[in-house]
């Protein structure tokens, strides 16, 4: 998903351990191969690059990713939508999945990491693991239990801009998800309703006791205004969410 993994488990003997590390990267296979926009086989690429307006057969991770993303389109109001014009402009039947304007594109970033962490933490709690810290390249993280020396996983948050320390999180069974621009990555997250780049020095966090409303919500609460942010964050009561306007 062309970011950083990095998995620790702790209390979990070599055997299990290997077992655990074979399932989560099972997983992560399992959502690269049909999500992945930037591999040209992929089921995304493929239907990118469609020019036929018939419908497209698609497998179940896709389906399922498509039918979720609905579900969180409808909860955030339509500021989460992980097409290149307006996921109502998606239409699907028992033939598969087509679209009303050929250009309209699919693209799940950090969608697909979330959807992957949600995934490896029932993996994880299935094979018994009590204690568990899965990183997914510094913004998509998710903790399992407690550190084996004190309560909680310890997760700090720091200013891109100057270096400072902004928070420190105590994580117990929870997801964090931090979105926002960078000195050097600015301007990536867009507006779907209105196509406005957000841009500027701001970051939000959320935490959740699911990866999948963490990743959504972090992005979301990037484009919402005020009012909208207190909306939507009702409608998880698992989440909080938090601005920084560094």
């Amino acid at each position: 998903m062309g970011t950083r993994f990095e998995l620790l488990l702790a209390g979990v003997d070599p055997d299990p351990a290997e077992a655990c590390w074979d399932a989560v990267t099972t997983v992560l296979e399992t959502f690269d191969a049909p999500l992945n926009r930037f591999d040209p086989h992929s089921e995304v690429a493929l239907f990118n690059a469609r020019r036929d307006p018939s419908p497209m057969r698609v497998g179940p991770v896709l389906d399922e990713v498509l039918h979720l993303c609905g579900r969180y389109f409808e909860l955030t109001e339509g500021l989460f939508d992980p097409t290149r014009g307006d996921f109502c402009d998606l239409e699907f039947s028992d033939e598969g999945v087509s679209r009303r304007h050929v250009g309209l594109t699919l693209d799940f970033g950090g969608f697909a990491k979330g959807f992957a962490l949600r995934r490896i933490g029932e993996r994880l709690r299935a094979a018994a693991v009590e204690s568990a810290f899965v990183d997914f390249g510094g913004s998509s993280i998710l903790a399992l239990g407690s550190h084996p020396w004190g309560a909680c996983w310890r997760v700090s948050l720091t200013n891109p801009w100057t270096g400072a320390s902004l928070r420190d999180f105590e994580l117990r069974d929870r997801a964090l998800s931090t979105s926002g621009n960078t000195p050097a990555y600015t301007g990536h997250i867009v507006d779907p309703t209105s196509g406005r780049r957000i841009d500027g020095r701001r970051m939000a966090t959320v935490v959740a006791e699911d990866a999948l409303d963490a990743e959504v919500l972090s992005t979301v609460l990037m484009i919402a205004d005020a009012e909208r942010r207190e909306r939507i964050l009702a409608r998880f009561p698992q989440a909080s969410g938090e601005i920084y306007e560094l």
